[in-house]
């Protein structure tokens, strides 16, 4: 019976503890200037305070890094809205929101307070992305796509609304309304492909943000180089191994052995646009 009324509920019912599951964290919103003319934003939070953060923010020179790796609650199609007006032209449709029949309810276009955005955009996903940073993640390429470029991995795919209802010592959780882009396309359980896919544990994505919510980002983009015997040592009479050779056998643990984490993720962004910039200096001395 109750595969039955799963089937009936359609996609993206399920069957849940009755106890919901502790809230995800949230993480601290960042802005950070990288080297290269690159400007990096952390929307840990879709707030009010955020989005003048980005509306006000100058247009970076090389890119725009936004990354929505952050875990958050359900989908808010207004905060979704408000965000993507930032990147989309003026009076642009952005989204609808569609009941279970693909039905439309509410259509939502770009804001007038918004300002586009027009610099290289860099989104930066991944399983653990929320709803509403999906969606605002989906509208960004639709609209902005010649410059556009989505790393990571492919997100969750729950851009809906759910309703629940108590079963027993369960609830049954169903879809009650999702989202549609302007051309028709529904991410919902298929989630946002990226262009250039990118593997990153949990626990690493996790690490680095916990690690940079309070520090700077730059000293987990690169690996420090491992000192090593070579000629030019030799014709020194130094061996820059051996500070590291002796820390090992007074405690057991090298440092180059525990290296700071890094994000690679991230890493591939600051590659991409790094080498994106090169290559428009060269064409244009040409």
């Amino acid at each position: 019976a109750l595969a039955a009324i799963l089937e009936i509920l359609g996609p993206g019912a399920e069957l849940l503890p009755a106890t919901p599951p502790e809230p995800p964290v949230p993480r601290t919103n960042l802005i950070a200037a990288l080297p290269g003319g690159i400007t990096y934003l952390r929307a840990g939070v879709f707030d009010d305070t955020v989005f003048q953060q980005i509306r006000d923010l100058p247009e970076a020179e090389t890119g725009l890094i936004l990354d929505l790796r952050c875990p958050g609650g359900d989908l808010d199609t207004a905060r979704a809205s408000q965000f993507a007006s930032l990147f989309a032209p003026p009076k642009a449709a952005l989204f609808s929101l569609v009941d279970a029949a693909g039905g439309e309810i509410e259509a939502f276009t770009q804001r007038p307070d918004a300002i586009q955005r027009r610099e290289m955009t860099v989104l930066l996903v991944d399983a653990g992305t929320s709803p509403t940073a999906e969606t605002l993640a989906a509208v960004i390429r639709f609209h902005h796509r010649q410059n556009c470029l989505v790393i990571g991995e492919t997100t969750p795919g729950r851009t809906a609304r759910y309703e629940s209802v108590a079963l027993g010592s369960a609830q049954l959780r169903y879809v009650k309304t999702g989202i549609r882009l302007p051309d028709g396309t529904d991410l919902f359980k298929i989630g946002l492909i990226p262009d250039i896919a990118v593997a990153a544990s949990p626990a690493q994505r996790n690490t680095v943000l916990q690690l940079t919510d309070d520090e700077t980002l730059t000293a987990y983009l690169t690996e420090k180089e491992k000192p090593v015997l070579n000629e030019a040592a030799l014709m020194a009479g130094t061996n820059p191994e051996l500070p590291a050779l002796l820390r090992r056998a007074e405690s057991g643990e090298s440092p180059a052995e525990n290296p700071s984490p890094q994000d690679p993720v991230l890493r591939q962004a600051l590659d991409f646009l790094t080498a994106r910039a090169f290559l428009r200096s060269e064409s244009e001395e040409e």
